[in-house]
C-alpha cells in the first residue's frame, strides 16, 4: 500500500488498485488486456464484456473518419416515438414529423403536399399534369375534387 486514505496504490498479492484525481500512462506500445472494462464515469463511459461494447455519453458522440463501416442488423438513430430510423428483419421504418415508412404494415404516410410531374398512382399515369387510365381506353380523368375539412 503506498498513498494516503483517498488517494492511492494497492496490491494485495493478486490484484493491483490504484485511486487517483489523474493518471497518464504514455509510451510507444500501451496493452491492457481484460475480459471486461470500463472506462469513465458513472454517466459518460466506454465498457465491455462478453463480446458487448457499450458507449454511453450525456453529450456528443463524434465518430469521423474516412471510411467508417457499421455492421448490424438492427440498428435505431433517433429519438423514439418522435423521429427516427430503423432497421431489422430485412424491414426499415422512417419516422418524421411529416413522413413515416411502416413496412411492417404496408403503411407510407405523408403529411403535407407531394409535388410529381410524372409517374403512377393507385395504377393511374400521371403525365402532362393529367391523371390518365393505364388499364382500359386511356381515357382522361377530367373532373376536379375539391376537398374542404373532410367534405367533398
Amino acid at each position: 500500500f503506498a498513498g494516503s486514505a483517498t488517494k492511492f496504490v494497492k496490491f494485495d498479492g493478486s490484484n493491483v488498485d490504484i485511486v487517483t484525481e489523474k493518471l497518464t500512462a504514455s509510451g510507444s506500445s500501451i496493452n491492457l488486456g481484460a475480459p471486461s472494462f470500463r472506462l469513465g464515469s458513472a454517466s459518460n463511459f466506454i465498457s465491455g464484456s462478453g463480446g458487448d461494447l457499450v458507449i454511453q455519453t450525456s453529450g456528443t458522440t463524434t465518430i469521423s473518419g474516412s471510411a467508417v463501416d457499421i455492421q448490424t442488423p438492427n440498428f435505431f438513430l433517433g429519438k423514439r416515438g418522435s423521429q427516427f430510423v430503423s432497421g431489422s428483419n430485412n424491414n426499415i421504418e422512417i419516422t418524421s414529423s411529416m413522413f413515416h415508412l411502416d413496412p411492417k404494415n404496408s403503411i407510407v404516410a405523408i403529411s403535407g403536399s407531394i409535388t410529381a410531374t410524372t409517374g403512377k398512382i393507385g395504377g393511374m399515369l400521371l403525365e402532362n399534369n393529367k391523371l390518365r387510365s393505364q388499364y382500359g381506353d386511356g381515357t382522361v380523368i377530367t373532373k376536379v375534387v375539391t376537398v374542404v375539412d373532410g367534405n367533398k
